[in-house]
Formats: C-alpha cells, sequence, structure tokens
C-alpha cells in the first residue's frame, strides 16, 4: 500500500541526506550558530526556518523528516571541494558541478551558470587524466557525526561491542551524475542515508583492486543488481539491492576483511527510494517493483524485526561512505558472544544446569544459554 514517506521515515528515525548550505544558520535546539567549520547541518523541509547541527540531531527529536544539508559542493570534474571564495559552475537540469579550473576543459551537454553568467562547454573534450573516482578519509567533523550515527542506529543486539575504526568519504562523479539522472525521473524524490554490508579490505588510504573487494569494487563501479545475492540462497524481496535502516542489520550481511580478522566495513549510500512499496510480508519472486511504485520497503511484521529497502536498478544508489569498524555481539546478559560453525551464539560462561555437557555456553557442548537464545533471536 502507499503511505507518507516522510511519516514513516520519522516513525522509524531516519534522516534523509542531500541539498545544499548556505551559512549563518542557528541550531533551534542548543541555539548556537554553525557556518563552517561545521560541514553538515539538518534541516526540516516542512517547518519554516529549523534547523538541527549534527550534535543535537542525535539528541532530540523532531516530528518531521529533518534533511541533512552539506556546507559545500564537490566538482563533477575533479572530485576536489569548492571552497565558498571560489566561483561554481552549475547546471540547473542534472545537478552538475564544476570548479574554475574544469570548467576549462570539461565537456557537459547542458549550459552552466555561475551567478547571472551562462556558458556552453559542450565541444570541449574531456580528459583522461581527471579522476572521477577516489576514496579519502572523512573530514573529523561529519566523520563524529556518522560515528555516532552508526553507533545509535545499532538496533539489533544492542548490547554489542563497537569501535569504529576508520570512516572514508567516496566521490565518484560518474555514479553521482548517473544517479542524478536516474532521480529526476522520480516522481517523488526522496535521498535517503541507508547501510549496506559487503566484503572488504581492510581500507587504510585509498581503494584496492581485489576483485574480491565489494567494498572497493561498488566504491569505483556501482552496484551491480546483476551479481544481487550472489553470497546468498534467498532474497526476502526478490533479485533487487537490499539496504538497511540500521547499521546492525547491514552488519548481518557483511563480511570479515581480507587483511583482519576482526575489521568489518560497511558501506553508507544515499538510495532514491521514490514513492516505496511498503510491505510486511515477504515478496521472494521480485525482480521490479510492483506497478506504480519505485522501490520496496519491508517493515517490522509478520516476516521482518527490522526495516529493509530494496531497490532494483543501479543507479538509484550513490556510494557515500565506508566505515571500518569492529564489533563483538553482547547477549542480553552483556556478555560477548560469538557464533559458532551452526550460527548459533555462544559465550563460553559456565551457566548451563542442563544434564548433556558440562555446564558452558559452547559449541563443542552444542547448548547455549538463554541470554545467547536472546541474541539469537535478534538475527532476523
Amino acid at each position: 500500500k502507499k503511505m507518507d514517506l516522510h511519516r514513516l521515515l520519522s516513525a522509524l528515525s531516519m534522516s534523509a541526506i542531500g541539498g545544499g548550505y548556505r551559512s549563518g544558520f542557528q541550531c533551534d535546539a542548543c541555539k548556537s550558530s554553525f557556518p563552517p567549520p561545521f560541514d553538515l547541518r539538518f534541516h526540516c523541509e516542512v517547518c519554516p526556518s529549523f534547523d538541527f547541527c549534527p550534535s543535537c540531531a542525535q539528541k532530540f527529536r523532531h516530528p518531521h523528516l529533518m534533511k541533512k544539508t552539506k556546507t559545500s559542493f564537490s566538482c563533477d570534474g575533479c572530485g576536489s571541494t569548492i571552497q565558498d571564495d571560489e566561483a561554481r559552475y552549475e547546471c540547473s537540469q542534472c545537478g552538475f558541478d564544476l570548479c574554475p579550473k574544469c570548467v576549462k576543459i570539461v565537456s557537459h551537454p547542458h549550459q552552466l551558470k555561475q551567478g547571472n553568467r551562462s556558458i556552453s562547454i559542450k565541444s570541449v573534450p574531456t580528459p583522461s587524466t581527471i579522476e572521477s573516482h577516489s576514496i579519502k578519509r572523512t573530514s573529523s567533523s561529519e566523520g563524529r557525526f556518522l560515528t555516532t550515527k552508526f553507533i545509535s542506529d545499532w538496533a539489533k543486539g544492542s548490547n554489542a561491542h563497537i569501535n569504529v575504526l576508520r570512516i572514508f568519504t567516496i566521490e565518484n562523479s560518474k555514479l553521482e551524475k548517473a544517479y542524478n539522472r536516474y532521480k529526476s525521473t522520480l516522481s517523488t524524490s526522496e535521498d535517503i542515508l541507508l547501510y549496506h554490508g559487503t566484503s572488504a579490505c581492510a581500507l587504510e588510504q585509498s581503494s584496492c583492486r581485489s576483485t574480491s573487494c565489494s567494498t572497493c569494487s561498488i566504491s569505483r563501479d556501482g552496484f551491480n543488481i546483476s551479481l544481487a545475492q550472489s553470497n546468498i540462497e534467498w532474497g526476502r524481496f526478490g533479485r533487487g539491492i537490499y539496504f538497511a535502516l540500521h547499521s546492525s542489520k547491514g552488519h548481518d550481511y557483511n563480511g570479515k576483511s581480507e587483511t583482519s580478522v576482526k575489521s568489518r566495513a560497511l558501506l553508507v549510500s544515499t538510495v532514491a527510494v521514490g514513492d516505496p512499496f511498503v510491505t510486511k510480508t515477504n515478496m521472494s519472486q521480485l525482480t521490479r517493483p510492483p506497478s506504480g511504485f519505485d522501490s520496496v520497503m519491508g517493515v517490522p511484521g509478520k516476516d521482518l524485526n527490522y526495516p529493509e529497502i530494496v531497490v532494483y536498478n543501479n543507479d538509484a544508489v550513490l556510494p557515500r561512505y565506508i566505515i571500518i569498524y569492529t564489533a563483538h555481539a553482547g547477549n542480553r546478559a552483556g556478555a560477548t558472544a560469538s557464533p559458532g560453525t551452526d550460527g548459533r551464539y555462544y559465550c563460553g560462561r559456565r551457566v548451563l544446569r542442563c544434564g548433556c555437557c558440562d555446564g558452558h555456553c559452547g559449541p563443542t557442548n552444542g547448548c547455549n544459554c538463554s541470554d545467547c537464545q536472546w541474541l539469537d533471536s535478534q538475527r532476523i
């Protein structure tokens, strides 16, 4: 059935991302002003002039969807940040931006505007030396916001012990242009920040070229729906690209890094949800959204404990961040627990009183305690 996306996402405590920034705003919670060095704010699109700073966005709730807006724009030619004192050449048709350097060497099919001046750069060839993709360490202020959000979004197994190691920002002008083109075709355009778990290398400074590292491959080439569910036997909502509103849900679907048995990676992407088909039941035969809808949103009910969002078009996703972290599951008692080969969690404590084992909660006994059984139940 159709459902108001703003109301639904507000109820699920999810924030959106997108839009532009202008300095001089004031947080309506703590009353502090936040021009740069803050590089983002949260703005209500319903209430006039209502904003949260990144810190207050995590502490306080608002009845409407708060949209995350950035303080700066990136050049779609070289990927660098366009500073406030620099000229920005903008395409009003597709959201394409160029810095003063790239406007001289990068072609674009539409007219670009800089202030009141319009220019045409259709005939300028694009040099092959311009890199459209880069991964770099996230700025400290945005890194703090993402770390707080990542931990607060950990809803499944809330006793987990989480440590964020590194956060990277993905800049890919090719994928961003494809994403903006796709988004322009939707009648309802919503940018939502969601989690996707996948295998990864132990990123340090830049992306790798390993074919087995899905995270770096996605950040470079985008999602490929033909590879959907290649590592699992069944898709709850068919052959699509799956995302989670909760970081802990994405964690269930990622793999340990190639060079570390402890660290894992989650992709954080902007997803064009459009008008989602909302359901509480499995629809495993889908290859596209139901007629009249742009995506599928599974909400808690008959078959789900935690929400999932599925899109069926590669261009509906723009990878934005990579979070490298460690997470040790904590059971209901707060004890660290690890999954055995049978998929059940075991904490190793001597708390069992059954006659079939030595009393330890462990895979060698095949018995797990009630606190770990609770953790098992959180996996759906």
